[in-house]
């Protein structure tokens, strides 16, 4: 995902998660031009990484699919 999307996913209240599955991850803040803070969802573990990483993702990691509109 572009910082674009990260930021359109945070102000959507939509979580992230990796290609690893390490998630999800609840965005902290977006960090332009190219970086993402995240929280695991029990609030230990916190990540900042490209966006280009990680997609959005329901409660469970499985990818979601939607707009920005």
């Amino acid at each position: 995902m572009t910082i674009d999307e990260a930021q359109a996913a945070w102000d959507n209240g939509l979580l992230l998660d990796d290609l690893r599955k390490s998630g999800p991850y609840r965005i902290k803040d977006v960090t332009y031009p190219d970086q993402v803070s995240l929280v695991s969802l029990d609030g230990i573990h916190s990540v900042a990484a490209q966006p280009n990483d990680f997609h959005a993702c329901d409660a469970r990691g499985g990818q979601v699919k939607w707009t920005n509109k």
